[in-house]
C-alpha cells in the first residue's frame, strides 16, 4: 500500500507547493497541492492524478447532477513561470543572461555581414567607375 504522507515541494520556475505522485510507471508526476473537483468525462482535456498514482481524464466543468470526484492536477501545464521556448534537440536551455549574451553575439555578426556586404558593393561600384573612366580615355 502507497504511503499517504504529503510532502510539498516548491516549484523552481513558480514557487507553488507541489506533491509528486508516484505514477503506475513508476515516475513522479508533480502535482499541485491541492487537490481539485472534477467531472470525470472520457473525452476530457485534462488528467487528473489519485495519490494511489491511477489517473482520470476528465474537465473542472460540468454538470452539478453528475457526481464529481477530487483529484490532483498536474502542475507542469499550468506553471505561469515555466519557460515555453524549448531549446533544439542537443541544446540545453539558455539562462536569461546566456540568452541576451547570444542575442549580442547574433546582432553584432549581422552588423559585420551588413558591413561586409557595403564594403564589397563599394568596391565593386568603384571597379565599375573605374572601367568606366578606362573606356572614356581611351575615346579621346
Amino acid at each position: 500500500m502507497a504511503r499517504q504522507e504529503r510532502f510539498e515541494i516548491p516549484c523552481r520556475e513558480c514557487g507553488k507547493p507541489l506533491i509528486f505522485i508516484r505514477t503506475r510507471a513508476g515516475k513522479n508526476m508533480p502535482c499541485e497541492a491541492e487537490p481539485v473537483l472534477y467531472w470525470p468525462d472520457d473525452a476530457g482535456p485534462l488528467l487528473f492524478y489519485q495519490r494511489d498514482g491511477s489517473y482520470e481524464r476528465g474537465t473542472l466543468a460540468g454538470h452539478p447532477a453528475v457526481p464529481q470526484e477530487s483529484g490532483y492536477v498536474p502542475h507542469w501545464g499550468r506553471c505561469p513561470g515555466r519557460r515555453r521556448d524549448k531549446a533544439p534537440p542537443g541544446e540545453r536551455k539558455r539562462t536569461p543572461l546566456e540568452q541576451r549574451i547570444h542575442e549580442q553575439v547574433l546582432r553584432e555578426r549581422a552588423e559585420a555581414q551588413a558591413r561586409r556586404e557595403r564594403a564589397e558593393a563599394r568596391a565593386a561600384e568603384q571597379a565599375a567607375l573605374r572601367e568606366v573612366e578606362e573606356r572614356q580615355t581611351r575615346l579621346f
